[in-house]
């Protein structure tokens, strides 16, 4: 179905190519898994399938690219979207109408395709994703996994016989997420043929029937998923910044223990893999000594809401519903919920973006309606969950030292602090670059270097992982929320990545339509299994899969909710046991 022969891509103006000599086939029908390091060149392989480049942005394109036996070097974008449709990670950038069913139509009457057949397609894809009742609604009433839905119609309407999804659920809360990537599969099993590009490989890894790894805007490999795993093991994170699934991870951390041939993909595959007896033979496993969980001593309050209520302008809803929480100096604090839950609108009242209908926020014990914008911005910082809405210059480095400059901070001491993010992020190499021309994961790490260089005591994350690698995702948060939060910055992050807040948070706090429905601890919130399901928030896997396995006998301490902390587990059953022989 794809054929792509030695393809090499240069942007405009660019030093080097972006991507090198790439060569690979996709038979009809497959489902290939496309993963790689933040930059490496993805999303702009997939802009060469669909003719965007060079076609539309210019740049230098070499090599041969075949799909459904078309060479689309040879053929205008147009011509190219009756063989290929492509869904992007943000779906409000390929939106061109207002209402649902038109914005479906858009393509397929670009066809020139007859009216009762634009019409019956048109249904057939709305019917497809489960919008059909939606088709009258504005589109920008819409969910954020509505709006992907949306996006998926129009391409679905084409039928194209190859489907290119660039992070389709990255934006998603985790039950929109997985109803995506649930109906990806679908299309899949319907006969499409489709090329996914994911960070996170714990919800497709196993459907996939190809793995596609950049490095660099070259292969490093392509296979099947699980022999590439097996073959590279834990250095696909360590040196390629792949995230592995959570159960392939606990299984590498555990293998001396319950050793075996193949590593598990998913958490039935560990259940049985893990139960097997230790290699010596054993009775049951003891579960170990529950893990424990120190308490927070008392800090002072960063920011303080009580009582807090908003409604956007000419609105007939509030957003946000008599909300009250205290933050202490130094806490790493998760806000969740799903998408339209009121989480963003929280946090821009919390640093004075939005002034509250009702109640009272203080920001470092004073009231933030009484402070004017520039005292807030010393005290807190936010960043976008779309970079591109706060660069302000033409270059890396002048975005990075804007702040700097308006607080005067000398031109020593602003290219030494720039110096530092700037290797801290890995940004390095990019100073020169304008920000509106690096990857999803370099606008990211972009934008949290422009808030970092002021170190505010508070600072806002809306979906600080976004777009990452597993490689910047460790990096950035260990900066944050290990060596940052030492020198007393407070971090509120909101995230859909449950793993992220398993790891980091002190605190998670849950948003149900506008309410603060829980405050305390991740492993409780990841207890509340009733709970969870209202908000539709996913536990991560860890969690699954210790459920999974108490189910079969085999208990883990309580409150164990990350990888290590389940490794640790397990190697300590495989010890006790050992000793018992």
């Amino acid at each position: 179905m794809i054929t792509i022969e030695d393809l090499t891509y240069h942007y405009p103006e660019a030093k080097s190519p972006t991507l090198k000599s790439i060569s690979l086939h996709v038979n009809p029908g497959e489902l290939v898994l496309i993963t790689g390091h933040s930059g490496s060149g993805k999303s702009t392989l997939f802009h060469c399938l669909k003719g965007l480049l060079p076609h539309l942005y210019g740049g230098t394109l070499e090599g041969k690219i075949l799909a459904d036996g078309q060479d689309l070097s040879k053929m205008r974008v147009a011509d190219i979207s009756v063989h290929v449709g492509l869904v992007m990670q943000d779906p409000d950038t390929q939106f061109c109408n207002l209402f649902v069913r038109d914005e479906v139509a858009f393509g397929v009457e670009n066809l020139k395709l007859p009216a009762k057949e634009c019409v019956a397609r048109v249904q057939s894809a709305l019917a497809a994703v489960g919008l059909l009742h939606a088709s009258d609604r504005l589109v920008i009433e819409l969910s954020g996994g509505e709006k992907q839905r949306v996006a998926i119609a129009s391409v679905l309407a084409m039928d194209p016989p190859v489907m290119l999804l660039d992070e389709p659920a990255a934006n998603l809360d985790a039950k929109s997420g997985r109803e995506i990537l649930n109906f990806v599969a679908e299309l899949r099993r319907g006969g499409k043929t489709i090329l996914l590009v994911q960070h996170d490989l714990d919800e497709m890894i196993h459907v996939a029937d190809k793995l596609l790894i950049l490095e660099r805007g070259e292969v490093l490999d392509y296979g099947p998923p699980r022999a590439l795993i097996e073959k590279y093991g834990a250095t696909l994170t360590s040196a390629h910044h792949i995230g592995l699934p959570q159960v392939t991870l606990a299984a590498l951390g555990a293998r001396r223990a319950f050793g075996s041939a193949s590593l598990p993909l998913t958490v039935q595959e560990f259940a049985s893999w893990v139960l097997k007896p230790p290699q010596h033979g054993a009775a049951q496993p003891r579960s170990p000594e529950v893990i424990g969980t120190g308490q927070a001593l008392a800090r002072p309050a960063v920011v303080d809401a009580e009582d807090v209520s908003y409604a956007y302008p000419r609105a007939v809803n509030q957003v946000v519903k008599k909300v009250s929480l205290r933050v202490q100096e130094g806490e790493v604090v998760a806000i969740l919920g799903k998408n339209g839950s009121g989480k963003s609108t929280l946090a821009r009242l919390l640093v004075g973006l939005l002034k509250p209908r009702q109640g009272v926020i203080r920001l470092g014990n004073r009231d933030v309606a009484q402070l004017r914008h520039h005292d807030i911005h010393r005290l807190s910082g936010y960043v976008f969950q779309y970079p591109e809405h706060q660069f302000l210059t033409n270059s890396v480095q002048d975005e990075i030292g804007y702040g700097l400059e308006v607080q005067s901070v000398p031109r020593a001491e602003q290219q030494r602090i720039i110096a530092d993010v700037v290797a801290s992020l890995g940004l390095a190499g990019l100073e020169a670059r304008h920000p509106f021309t690096l990857s999803g994961g370099e606008k990211r790490r972009l934008s949290v270097a422009t808030m970092l260089v002021l170190e505010p005591r508070l600072l806002i994350l809306d979906e600080p992982t976004y777009g990452l690698d597993e490689g910047n995702v460790v990096n950035l948060v260990r900066l944050m929320f290990e060596q940052l939060r030492h020198r007393g910055i407070t971090f509120l992050f909101i995230t859909h990545d449950m793993r992220l807040v398993a790891e980091y948070a002190d605190r998670a706090l849950v948003m149900h339509h506008g309410e603060l429905v829980f405050d305390g601890a991740p492993k409780d919130l990841f207890r509340d299994s009733a709970l969870l399901e209202r908000s539709e928030l996913l536990a991560p896997p860890v969690v699954e899969l210790t459920n999974t396995l108490a189910q079969r006998g085999l208990a883990v301490p309580d409150g164990t909710i990350t990888v290590l902390q389940l490794c640790q587990a397990l190697n300590w059953v495989y010890a006790q046991e050992s000793e018992k022989l």
